[in-house]
């Protein structure tokens, strides 16, 4: 189960060709990846994330946005976990085929 921290209330939009889609939810770090209702992604795939004006963007490979606002108290903690587990989930995927080369692995 996900601390505190890793969650928060949220108004949640996803646009994606041409359309957007939106609702509100939980937003739920992981160490893998986040999701807010029906929205599930994985770190791997999230590019870029943009905090501003107590809105969190995250750009999604290859050509999507998820937008979360209205977090409330819970914004600045809640950036910060979901940087700090996405940064570490993409080094790790960053530094998994010199780990399998290392090992005599194919990747």
């Amino acid at each position: 189960m996900a601390s505190d921290a890793r969650r928060a209330p949220t108004l949640y939009s996803l646009t994606a060709d041409g359309r957007t889609e939106g609702g509100e939810g939980e937003a739920v770090v992981t160490d893998e990846g986040l999701s807010v209702g029906p929205v599930s992604l994985s770190f791997l795939d999230a590019d870029a994330m943009r905090p501003g004006d107590y809105t969190l963007a995250l750009e999604i490979w290859p050509d999507r946005r998820l937008t979360l606002s209205q977090m409330g108290r819970r914004f600045d903690t809640f950036a910060r976990e979901l940087s700090r587990a996405r940064n570490q989930a993409r080094v790790a995927g960053l530094l998994a085929p010199r780990l399998y080369r290392r090992l005599g692995c194919e990747v």
